[in-house]
């Protein structure tokens, strides 16, 4: 296998844990295949040819679309193909116009975002801020900061955003080179609802997102949403918002395009490789199944609810 443009060669450290008492860490040196997932064909990994050079030790597809489901774990002559997730990603296609959009919603979903961002509109010193050059890009980080903190996604998930010197600097650079774009709503003055999307190969990405809990019932999260595609489809700069791995129904409502993807390993085949294989995968396989009867007790919606507050 030559390496193009197509792959990069890096050194990848993947960790597989057995639990608390037990860490199996490797460090791989892996082609990884670049390129967002809209511009790679479907089932890509399953049509190399892997003849491995020597300095490669794995090879990374992430979210790689496929034509189906696909078996967990799967051997070849002298490799193992492991499939860590399997998943949806939606996106919205920005070409057309912001009009011809709104028709893809039923009646119902239509008057029911029409009448959220009215109801928005409504209360006091409501708006609408984007950002897109650096200088902007460092506003908008100043002014998100403090709502970053509030949001659930930071309380409960650790997914608020960065406050670093590196992660400011690196939002700036990309704004300088147009790669990036902000948003916010704000009720007088007060940032309610944010959205930061690094952009890739023309695709922007969903990257950070937040609301303010405790301005939940004017559902400033859709509402944002729906402005800043109503800006993106008016400005014609991207074509296609990409809202990244996962379901969710904020998700469903506004995506126009949905892909069944896959993050694929292709690792060399050897005894050490295979046991690190199937205990990650066995791992993973427990994880699953507490969140199955969290989800059946009722419980799992009940400690994110308990967390957002």
């Amino acid at each position: 296998m030559n390496q193009s443009a197509d792959w990069a060669l890096r050194p990848t450290t993947l960790r597989f844990s057995l639990g608390d008492l037990v860490l199996l860490k490797r460090t791989f040196t892996a082609f990884h295949r670049l390129g967002h997932f809209t511009s790679i064909p479907i089932d890509d990994f399953k049509s190399l040819n892997v003849t491995w050079p020597p300095e490669a030790s794995a090879l990374l597809y992430h979210s790689v679309p496929i034509s189906g489901s696909l078996k967990r774990i799967s051997f070849g002559t002298d490799s193992i193909c492991y499939v860590r997730a399997q998943f949806d990603r939606s996106y919205v296609d920005l070409s057309g116009s912001f009009e011809q959009y709104l028709k893809k919603f039923s009646g119902k979903s239509r008057s029911t975002l029409s009448r959220k961002v009215r109801k928005f509109n409504e209360a006091p010193g409501a708006e609408f801020r984007s950002y897109s050059s650096g200088p902007e890009l460092l506003e908008f980080l100043r002014l998100a900061y403090p709502l970053s903190k509030r949001t659930y996604q930071e309380r409960l998930l650790d997914a608020g955003l960065p406050d670093t010197e590196e992660f400011r600097a690196s939002i700036v650079r990309m704004g300088d080179a147009g790669y990036a774009v902000g948003a916010l709503l704000l009720l007088e003055g007060r940032p309610v609802a944010y959205l930061l999307c690094p952009s890739q190969a023309g695709t922007l990405l969903y990257e950070y997102v937040g609301y303010d809990p405790e301005y939940r019932e004017l559902s400033p999260g859709t509402v944002l949403q729906y402005y800043l595609l109503e800006r993106l489809f008016m400005e014609k700069k991207f074509q296609i918002f990409d809202f990244t791995e996962g379901e969710g129904q904020h998700k469903a409502l506004f995506a126009t395009n949905n892909t069944k993807c896959a993050d694929v390993y292709i690792f060399r085949r050897s005894l050490a490789n295979s046991i690190i294989v199937y205990s990650h995968a066995a791992l993973d396989s427990a994880s699953n199944l507490l969140g199955r009867i969290l989800a059946k007790l009722h419980l799992k919606t009940a400690i994110k609810r308990l967390l957002r507050r």
